[in-house]
C-alpha cells in the first residue's frame, strides 16, 4: 500500500511539473522580442534619469567610514 501511495505521489508531482514547464515555453518569438524591447527602453530611461539626478545633486564618491575617518 505504501509503494502504491509513493508511486502515485511521484507521478502526480511529475505531471504538475510537466504542465507548468510546458505552459511557460509556449511564449511566441514576437512577444519575447516585444518584452526585450520594452526592457531595454526601461533600462535606458533609468540610466538617463540616474545621470540627470547625479548632475543636479552633488553625491560624494566616498561613502565608506574608512575614507571619512581622516576628514573628521
Amino acid at each position: 500500500m505504501k509503494k502504491y501511495l509513493l508511486v502515485s505521489v511521484i507521478a502526480t508531482s511529475l505531471l504538475f511539473i510537466g504542465a507548468c514547464s510546458s505552459e511557460d515555453s509556449n511564449v511566441d518569438v514576437k512577444k519575447k522580442t516585444e518584452i526585450e524591447d520594452v526592457y531595454s527602453k526601461l533600462n535606458s530611461d533609468l540610466d538617463l534619469y540616474s545621470q540627470s539626478y547625479l548632475a543636479l545633486h552633488a553625491v560624494s564618491d566616498t561613502r565608506s567610514w574608512w575614507r571619512r575617518r581622516g576628514r573628521l
